[in-house]
This record gives structure tokens, sequence and C-alpha cells, in this order.
């Protein structure tokens, strides 16, 4: 199924959810914020939470420095 993640298309499996696309990107699930079709998603919801085709996120990586 496909799912736009920042703007881009992305392929994703049946049953998929935010963690495992966060593993596929290489992103860190407590170093992100997501946003799932408008709504901001909270970190304890993202193993839970099932993708489904046609679904928008948005999701930024926090970066330290000084």
């Amino acid at each position: 199924m496909i799912v736009t993640a920042n703007g881009k298309k992305r392929t994703v499996s049946d049953g998929a959810s935010i963690n495992d696309l966060l593993s596929e990107l290489r992103l860190c699930a407590e170093r992100v914020v997501v946003e799932h079709n408008g709504k901001p998603l909270r970190r304890e919801f993202f193993s839970q939470t099932k993708l489904r085709s046609g679904d928008l996120l948005e999701i930024a990586q926090m970066v330290g420095g000084g």
C-alpha cells in the first residue's frame, strides 16, 4: 500500500505500523515527532497505529546542538 511521508510516496506492507515505517527509514522513534493525517501522534501509540493506504505523515527529527 502507498502512504505519503514528508511529501514522498512510500510503499509499506499491509499491517505496517508507524514504528515499522520509522525502522524502515532508519529513524529512532524516541527522536522524532510524527503527525498522522494532520494530527500529532503521541509516541506511545507509534507501535499501535497501523498505516492505511493514502495516509499522510509528517516526520520531524529532533536534532541536538549548540
